[in-house]
């Protein structure tokens, strides 16, 4: 072989090879990006997930703060249906915010009953406060008994669709957590299998000029 055509073979197979490492890391970085992008994106939707899981569980304590005032107060405790009934307007205005901010997880068909039954626990406890004991009369045990059963009876029908609620928070917290570590491992899987490529490539490469040499 001609001492320029061996140069020319070596230069052109030397640039050829760089110029095919150079595409094969671009490519393999590209989609480092890319993956690196789609981890971010789904980091910032488990930390916005970490945020709602965090109203819905202080939606839930407070609503049911509103049955915990009226078991551990005495029925003689003045204050007992004031304790209930700001419990009561705390947990609607945390059930609009829920509402408001985030309606692809909590849609209208899973918060209007929460919010019917709300309304229909206020009115009984409304009903049990013109029952209160300083309102007694011949008729007043009889009157009590039955605005508790009614209140009771809306309190169990709430309470499980308390549970239901906080069921879907925990599938929806444990699903963004899970879609976070396949984005992580998806990640970190590429890392090294691009890693292995180019350590094959430049090894090839190595040969393939060596070769020439």
């Amino acid at each position: 072989m001609k001492v320029r055509s061996y140069i020319t073979l070596l230069t052109v197979g030397s640039l050829g090879g760089a110029f095919l490492i150079a595409l094969l890391g671009w490519f393999t970085f590209s989609g480092l990006k890319t993956s690196t992008q789609k981890l971010q994106e789904e980091a910032k939707k488990t930390g916005n997930s970490s945020e709602e899981y965090s109203d819905v569980k202080a939606f839930l304590a407070t609503t049911r703060n509103i049955f915990v005032s009226l078991e551990i107060y005495p029925s003689s405790f003045p204050g007992i249906f004031s304790v209930s009934t700001n419990a009561l307007v705390l947990s609607k205005e945390s059930l609009n915010h829920i509402s408001k901010e985030y309606p692809f997880n909590y849609p209208k068909s899973i918060l209007e009953p929460i919010e019917e039954d709300l309304r229909l626990i206020e009115s009984k406890i409304l009903q049990m406060q013109k029952e209160s004991p300083w309102n007694k009369d011949n008729k007043w045990e009889q009157r009590n008994r039955k605005a508790r059963a009614e209140y009771e009876k809306v309190r169990d029908k709430l309470k499980r669709s308390l549970d239901d609620l906080e069921v879907k928070a925990e599938e929806f917290r444990i699903k963004a957590e899970r879609d976070l570590n396949k984005q992580w491992n998806e990640l970190e899987a590429r890392e090294e299998s691009s890693k292995t490529l180019l350590i094959v490539a430049a090894t090839i490469y190595f040969i393939f000029v060596c070769f020439l040499a």
